[in-house]
């Protein structure tokens, strides 16, 4: 006979795997019958969520209710929702691949200092001393994670007509959102050039990481070129290859072109609605060389879905959950991005 928690589990992965938001193999052995069945599972989810202990202590047409309000049932039906949520939020995170994932252990401001090492070695005499690496801390900035979050009510009668189809498409709207929400404030961050930890501006020509030109191959090239040619704070040169062409929206069909035509396969192009007519952007991988830093909490992926509560604690009839996102970007250097367009 199955114990109360195995029976919640049961039927939660069936109408998960109805939704199709888990595979098979990850299923609970049960579910596989329940999911192929007629059953109402989200009715019978919320009625597994009371123990037969609390279900015989009172009123028969009140079972429902209280399991729909129980933490059980809200967890539950969050387990279901989670994976559609981060599934979106991974397929609209394109902007990921240029940024530099970086975990942090609190919401507190973090300082983000830039090291950058001379390291050229030097030939060495016989009985001779070593000279000593400079080491020079710049371009530092202070980011921190910041919240974002909506509550989604969920009622009895959406419950009630068992549709998990259509609590698993919001959920994905939602992480599809996050993605949005995640990009925008890489671009935003970006096209307004901050003032970095040395005073001076993110991207300018003095800097060697501005083509101040539209998107044709002669300035692809020139971008190129100063990827390699951009010196680092301990002036050396950089070196670095070419890995991610970010444009603007109406840049795409172009970008993709010209990569095509020059034969740059290496090379990746992530179009983005975030950024202005005629911008487009030379990233380095940030493995060799971060230029700017996606900020979440240690251990998260930054986006959760789980059982809310109002302030004012007033109930509603259904189920009240949050969606959240804890996200934060920063610029961490200028070495390994060159920005282009007029």
């Amino acid at each position: 006979m199955k114990n109360h928690q195995d029976l919640i589990e049961s039927i939660r992965d069936a109408a998960a795997l109805r939704a199709g938001v888990i595979t098979p193999k990850a299923a609970h052995p049960d579910a596989h019958v329940l999911a192929a069945s007629d059953s109402n599972l989200l009715q019978q989810l919320a009625l597994a969520c009371v123990p037969d202990e609390v279900r015989s202590a009172i009123n028969p047409a009140g079972v429902f209710g209280r399991g729909m309000g129980s933490n059980d049932f809200k967890n539950a039906l969050s387990s279901i929702l989670r994976s559609a949520t981060l599934g979106k939020l991974n397929n609209q995170a394109r902007h990921r691949a240029f940024c530099d994932v970086r975990p942090l252990k609190s919401f507190a401001a973090h300082d983000f200092p830039r090291a950058d090492m001379d390291m050229a070695l030097l030939e060495l005499a016989e009985n001779d001393e070593a000279s000593q690496a400079a080491i020079v801390d710049g371009a530092g900035v202070s980011a921190r994670i910041r919240t974002y979050a909506r509550n989604v009510a969920i009622s009895r009668a959406a419950i009630v007509s068992d549709d998990v189809g259509l609590l698993v498409a919001v959920a994905a709207n939602a992480g599809a959102n996050a993605g949005r929400l995640e990009a925008g404030l890489c671009y935003d961050l970006l096209e307004s050039n901050p003032t970095l930890g040395d005073g001076e501006l993110l991207f300018h020509a003095d800097h060697g990481n501005v083509v101040a030109a539209a998107l044709d191959e002669t300035n692809l090239f020139a971008a190129m070129a100063a990827l390699r040619d951009q010196p680092t704070a301990a002036n050396v040169k950089a070196d670095l290859d070419s890995k991610f062409l970010v444009c603007a929206s109406g840049l795409e069909g172009l970008a993709r072109k010209l990569l095509y035509t020059a034969g740059l396969s290496e090379i990746t192009v992530i179009a983005a609605a975030g950024l202005p007519a005629g911008r487009w952007l030379l990233f380095s991988d940030p493995v060799q060389s971060p230029v700017i830093a996606l900020l979440h909490l240690e251990g998260s992926s930054g986006l959760s879905i789980g059982p809310a509560k109002r302030k004012d604690d007033v109930d509603i009839d259904g189920v009240l959950l949050g969606v959240r996102h804890d996200v934060g970007v920063a610029i961490v250097g200028r070495v390994g991005c060159v920005r282009g367009g007029v």
